[in-house]
């Protein structure tokens, strides 16, 4: 019942500051102690069981789809912004490599828009996955590729 309500207000649990994010996160930890005999198991143990994954790694793999959807989806012919066009240049990984405009040392609110999240991300995407035939496809492959994730059922790991 949690659930839903946690990913409809995905602008609440998705903010800026870490330590908002941590507040939020505490929720769906207290939220699956009320499963009986999960009380005393650890976070990450009952996320495993449940099913789950952290709020941050749901943040993750949205940010990673929707960029799926702004090469694969929408409209080619609309006009986009320069940093989600794909390089000229051929790459050893995916043919919808995108500009990596942040530099490691900016920090602020550029750093956690959702271009200067997602950007690292999606140019590490193996071939398979970016260039996947349809949504579903794309979705269970990047499933398979994140399965080892270490933010997957811990939210204290970085990205």
């Amino acid at each position: 019942m949690v659930r839903p309500h946690l990913e409809y207000g995905q602008c609440i649990w998705s903010p800026f500051l870490m330590k908002y994010i941590n507040m939020i996160e505490r929720v769906q930890e207290r939220a699956t102690k009320l499963v009986d005999g999960l009380l005393k198991q650890d976070y990450s143990a009952r996320l495993k069981k449940l099913g789950l994954t952290t709020l941050r790694f749901r943040r993750i793999r949205g940010d990673l789809i929707e960029m799926y959807k702004h090469f694969h989806t929408y409209d080619n012919e609309a006009v986009m912004a320069p940093s989600f066009k794909s390089r000229e240049r051929p790459s050893r990984h995916h043919k919808y490599q995108v500009v990596d405009r942040l530099r490691v040392k900016e920090r602020g609110l550029r750093e956690n828009s959702f271009y200067g999240r997602v950007a690292r991300l999606w140019n590490s995407l193996p071939r398979e996955v970016a260039e996947a035939d349809n949504m579903n496809t794309f979705k269970n492959r990047l499933d398979k590729h994140l399965e080892i994730h270490p933010m997957k059922f811990n939210h204290q790991e970085s990205i």
